[in-house]
């Protein structure tokens, strides 16, 4: 949904098919377009951060995985040396 560009006057005609000059509907359109415009703009922010979020605990899943692996090959490597101190 594009607002930006249009005037009061158009968005009623566009959805009532009417011209409103009463300054009161047009502070009310303004008010419905300005809350649309936000509910917009905070579904998209909510989306983004579900995303991000997700993106992050794929990440850790992977890091996590990847540091296990990593601790089982300094455990092999220090019993090769004849050394077995505990990793943590």
């Amino acid at each position: 949904m594009a607002f930006a560009s249009t005037t009061c006057n158009d968005h009623l005609e566009a959805v009532f098919g009417v011209l409103c000059n009463d300054p009161v509907y047009q502070s009310i359109v303004e008010y419905v377009v300005k809350r649309l415009k936000n509910n917009q703009a905070s579904r998209e922010s909510r989306a983004k951060k579900k995303r991000e979020f997700e993106e992050n605990k794929q990440r850790v899943a992977e890091l996590e995985k990847e540091n296990g692996e990593l601790k089982r090959k300094i455990q092999m490597l220090m019993k090769r040396c004849g050394k077995s101190y505990g990793v943590y």
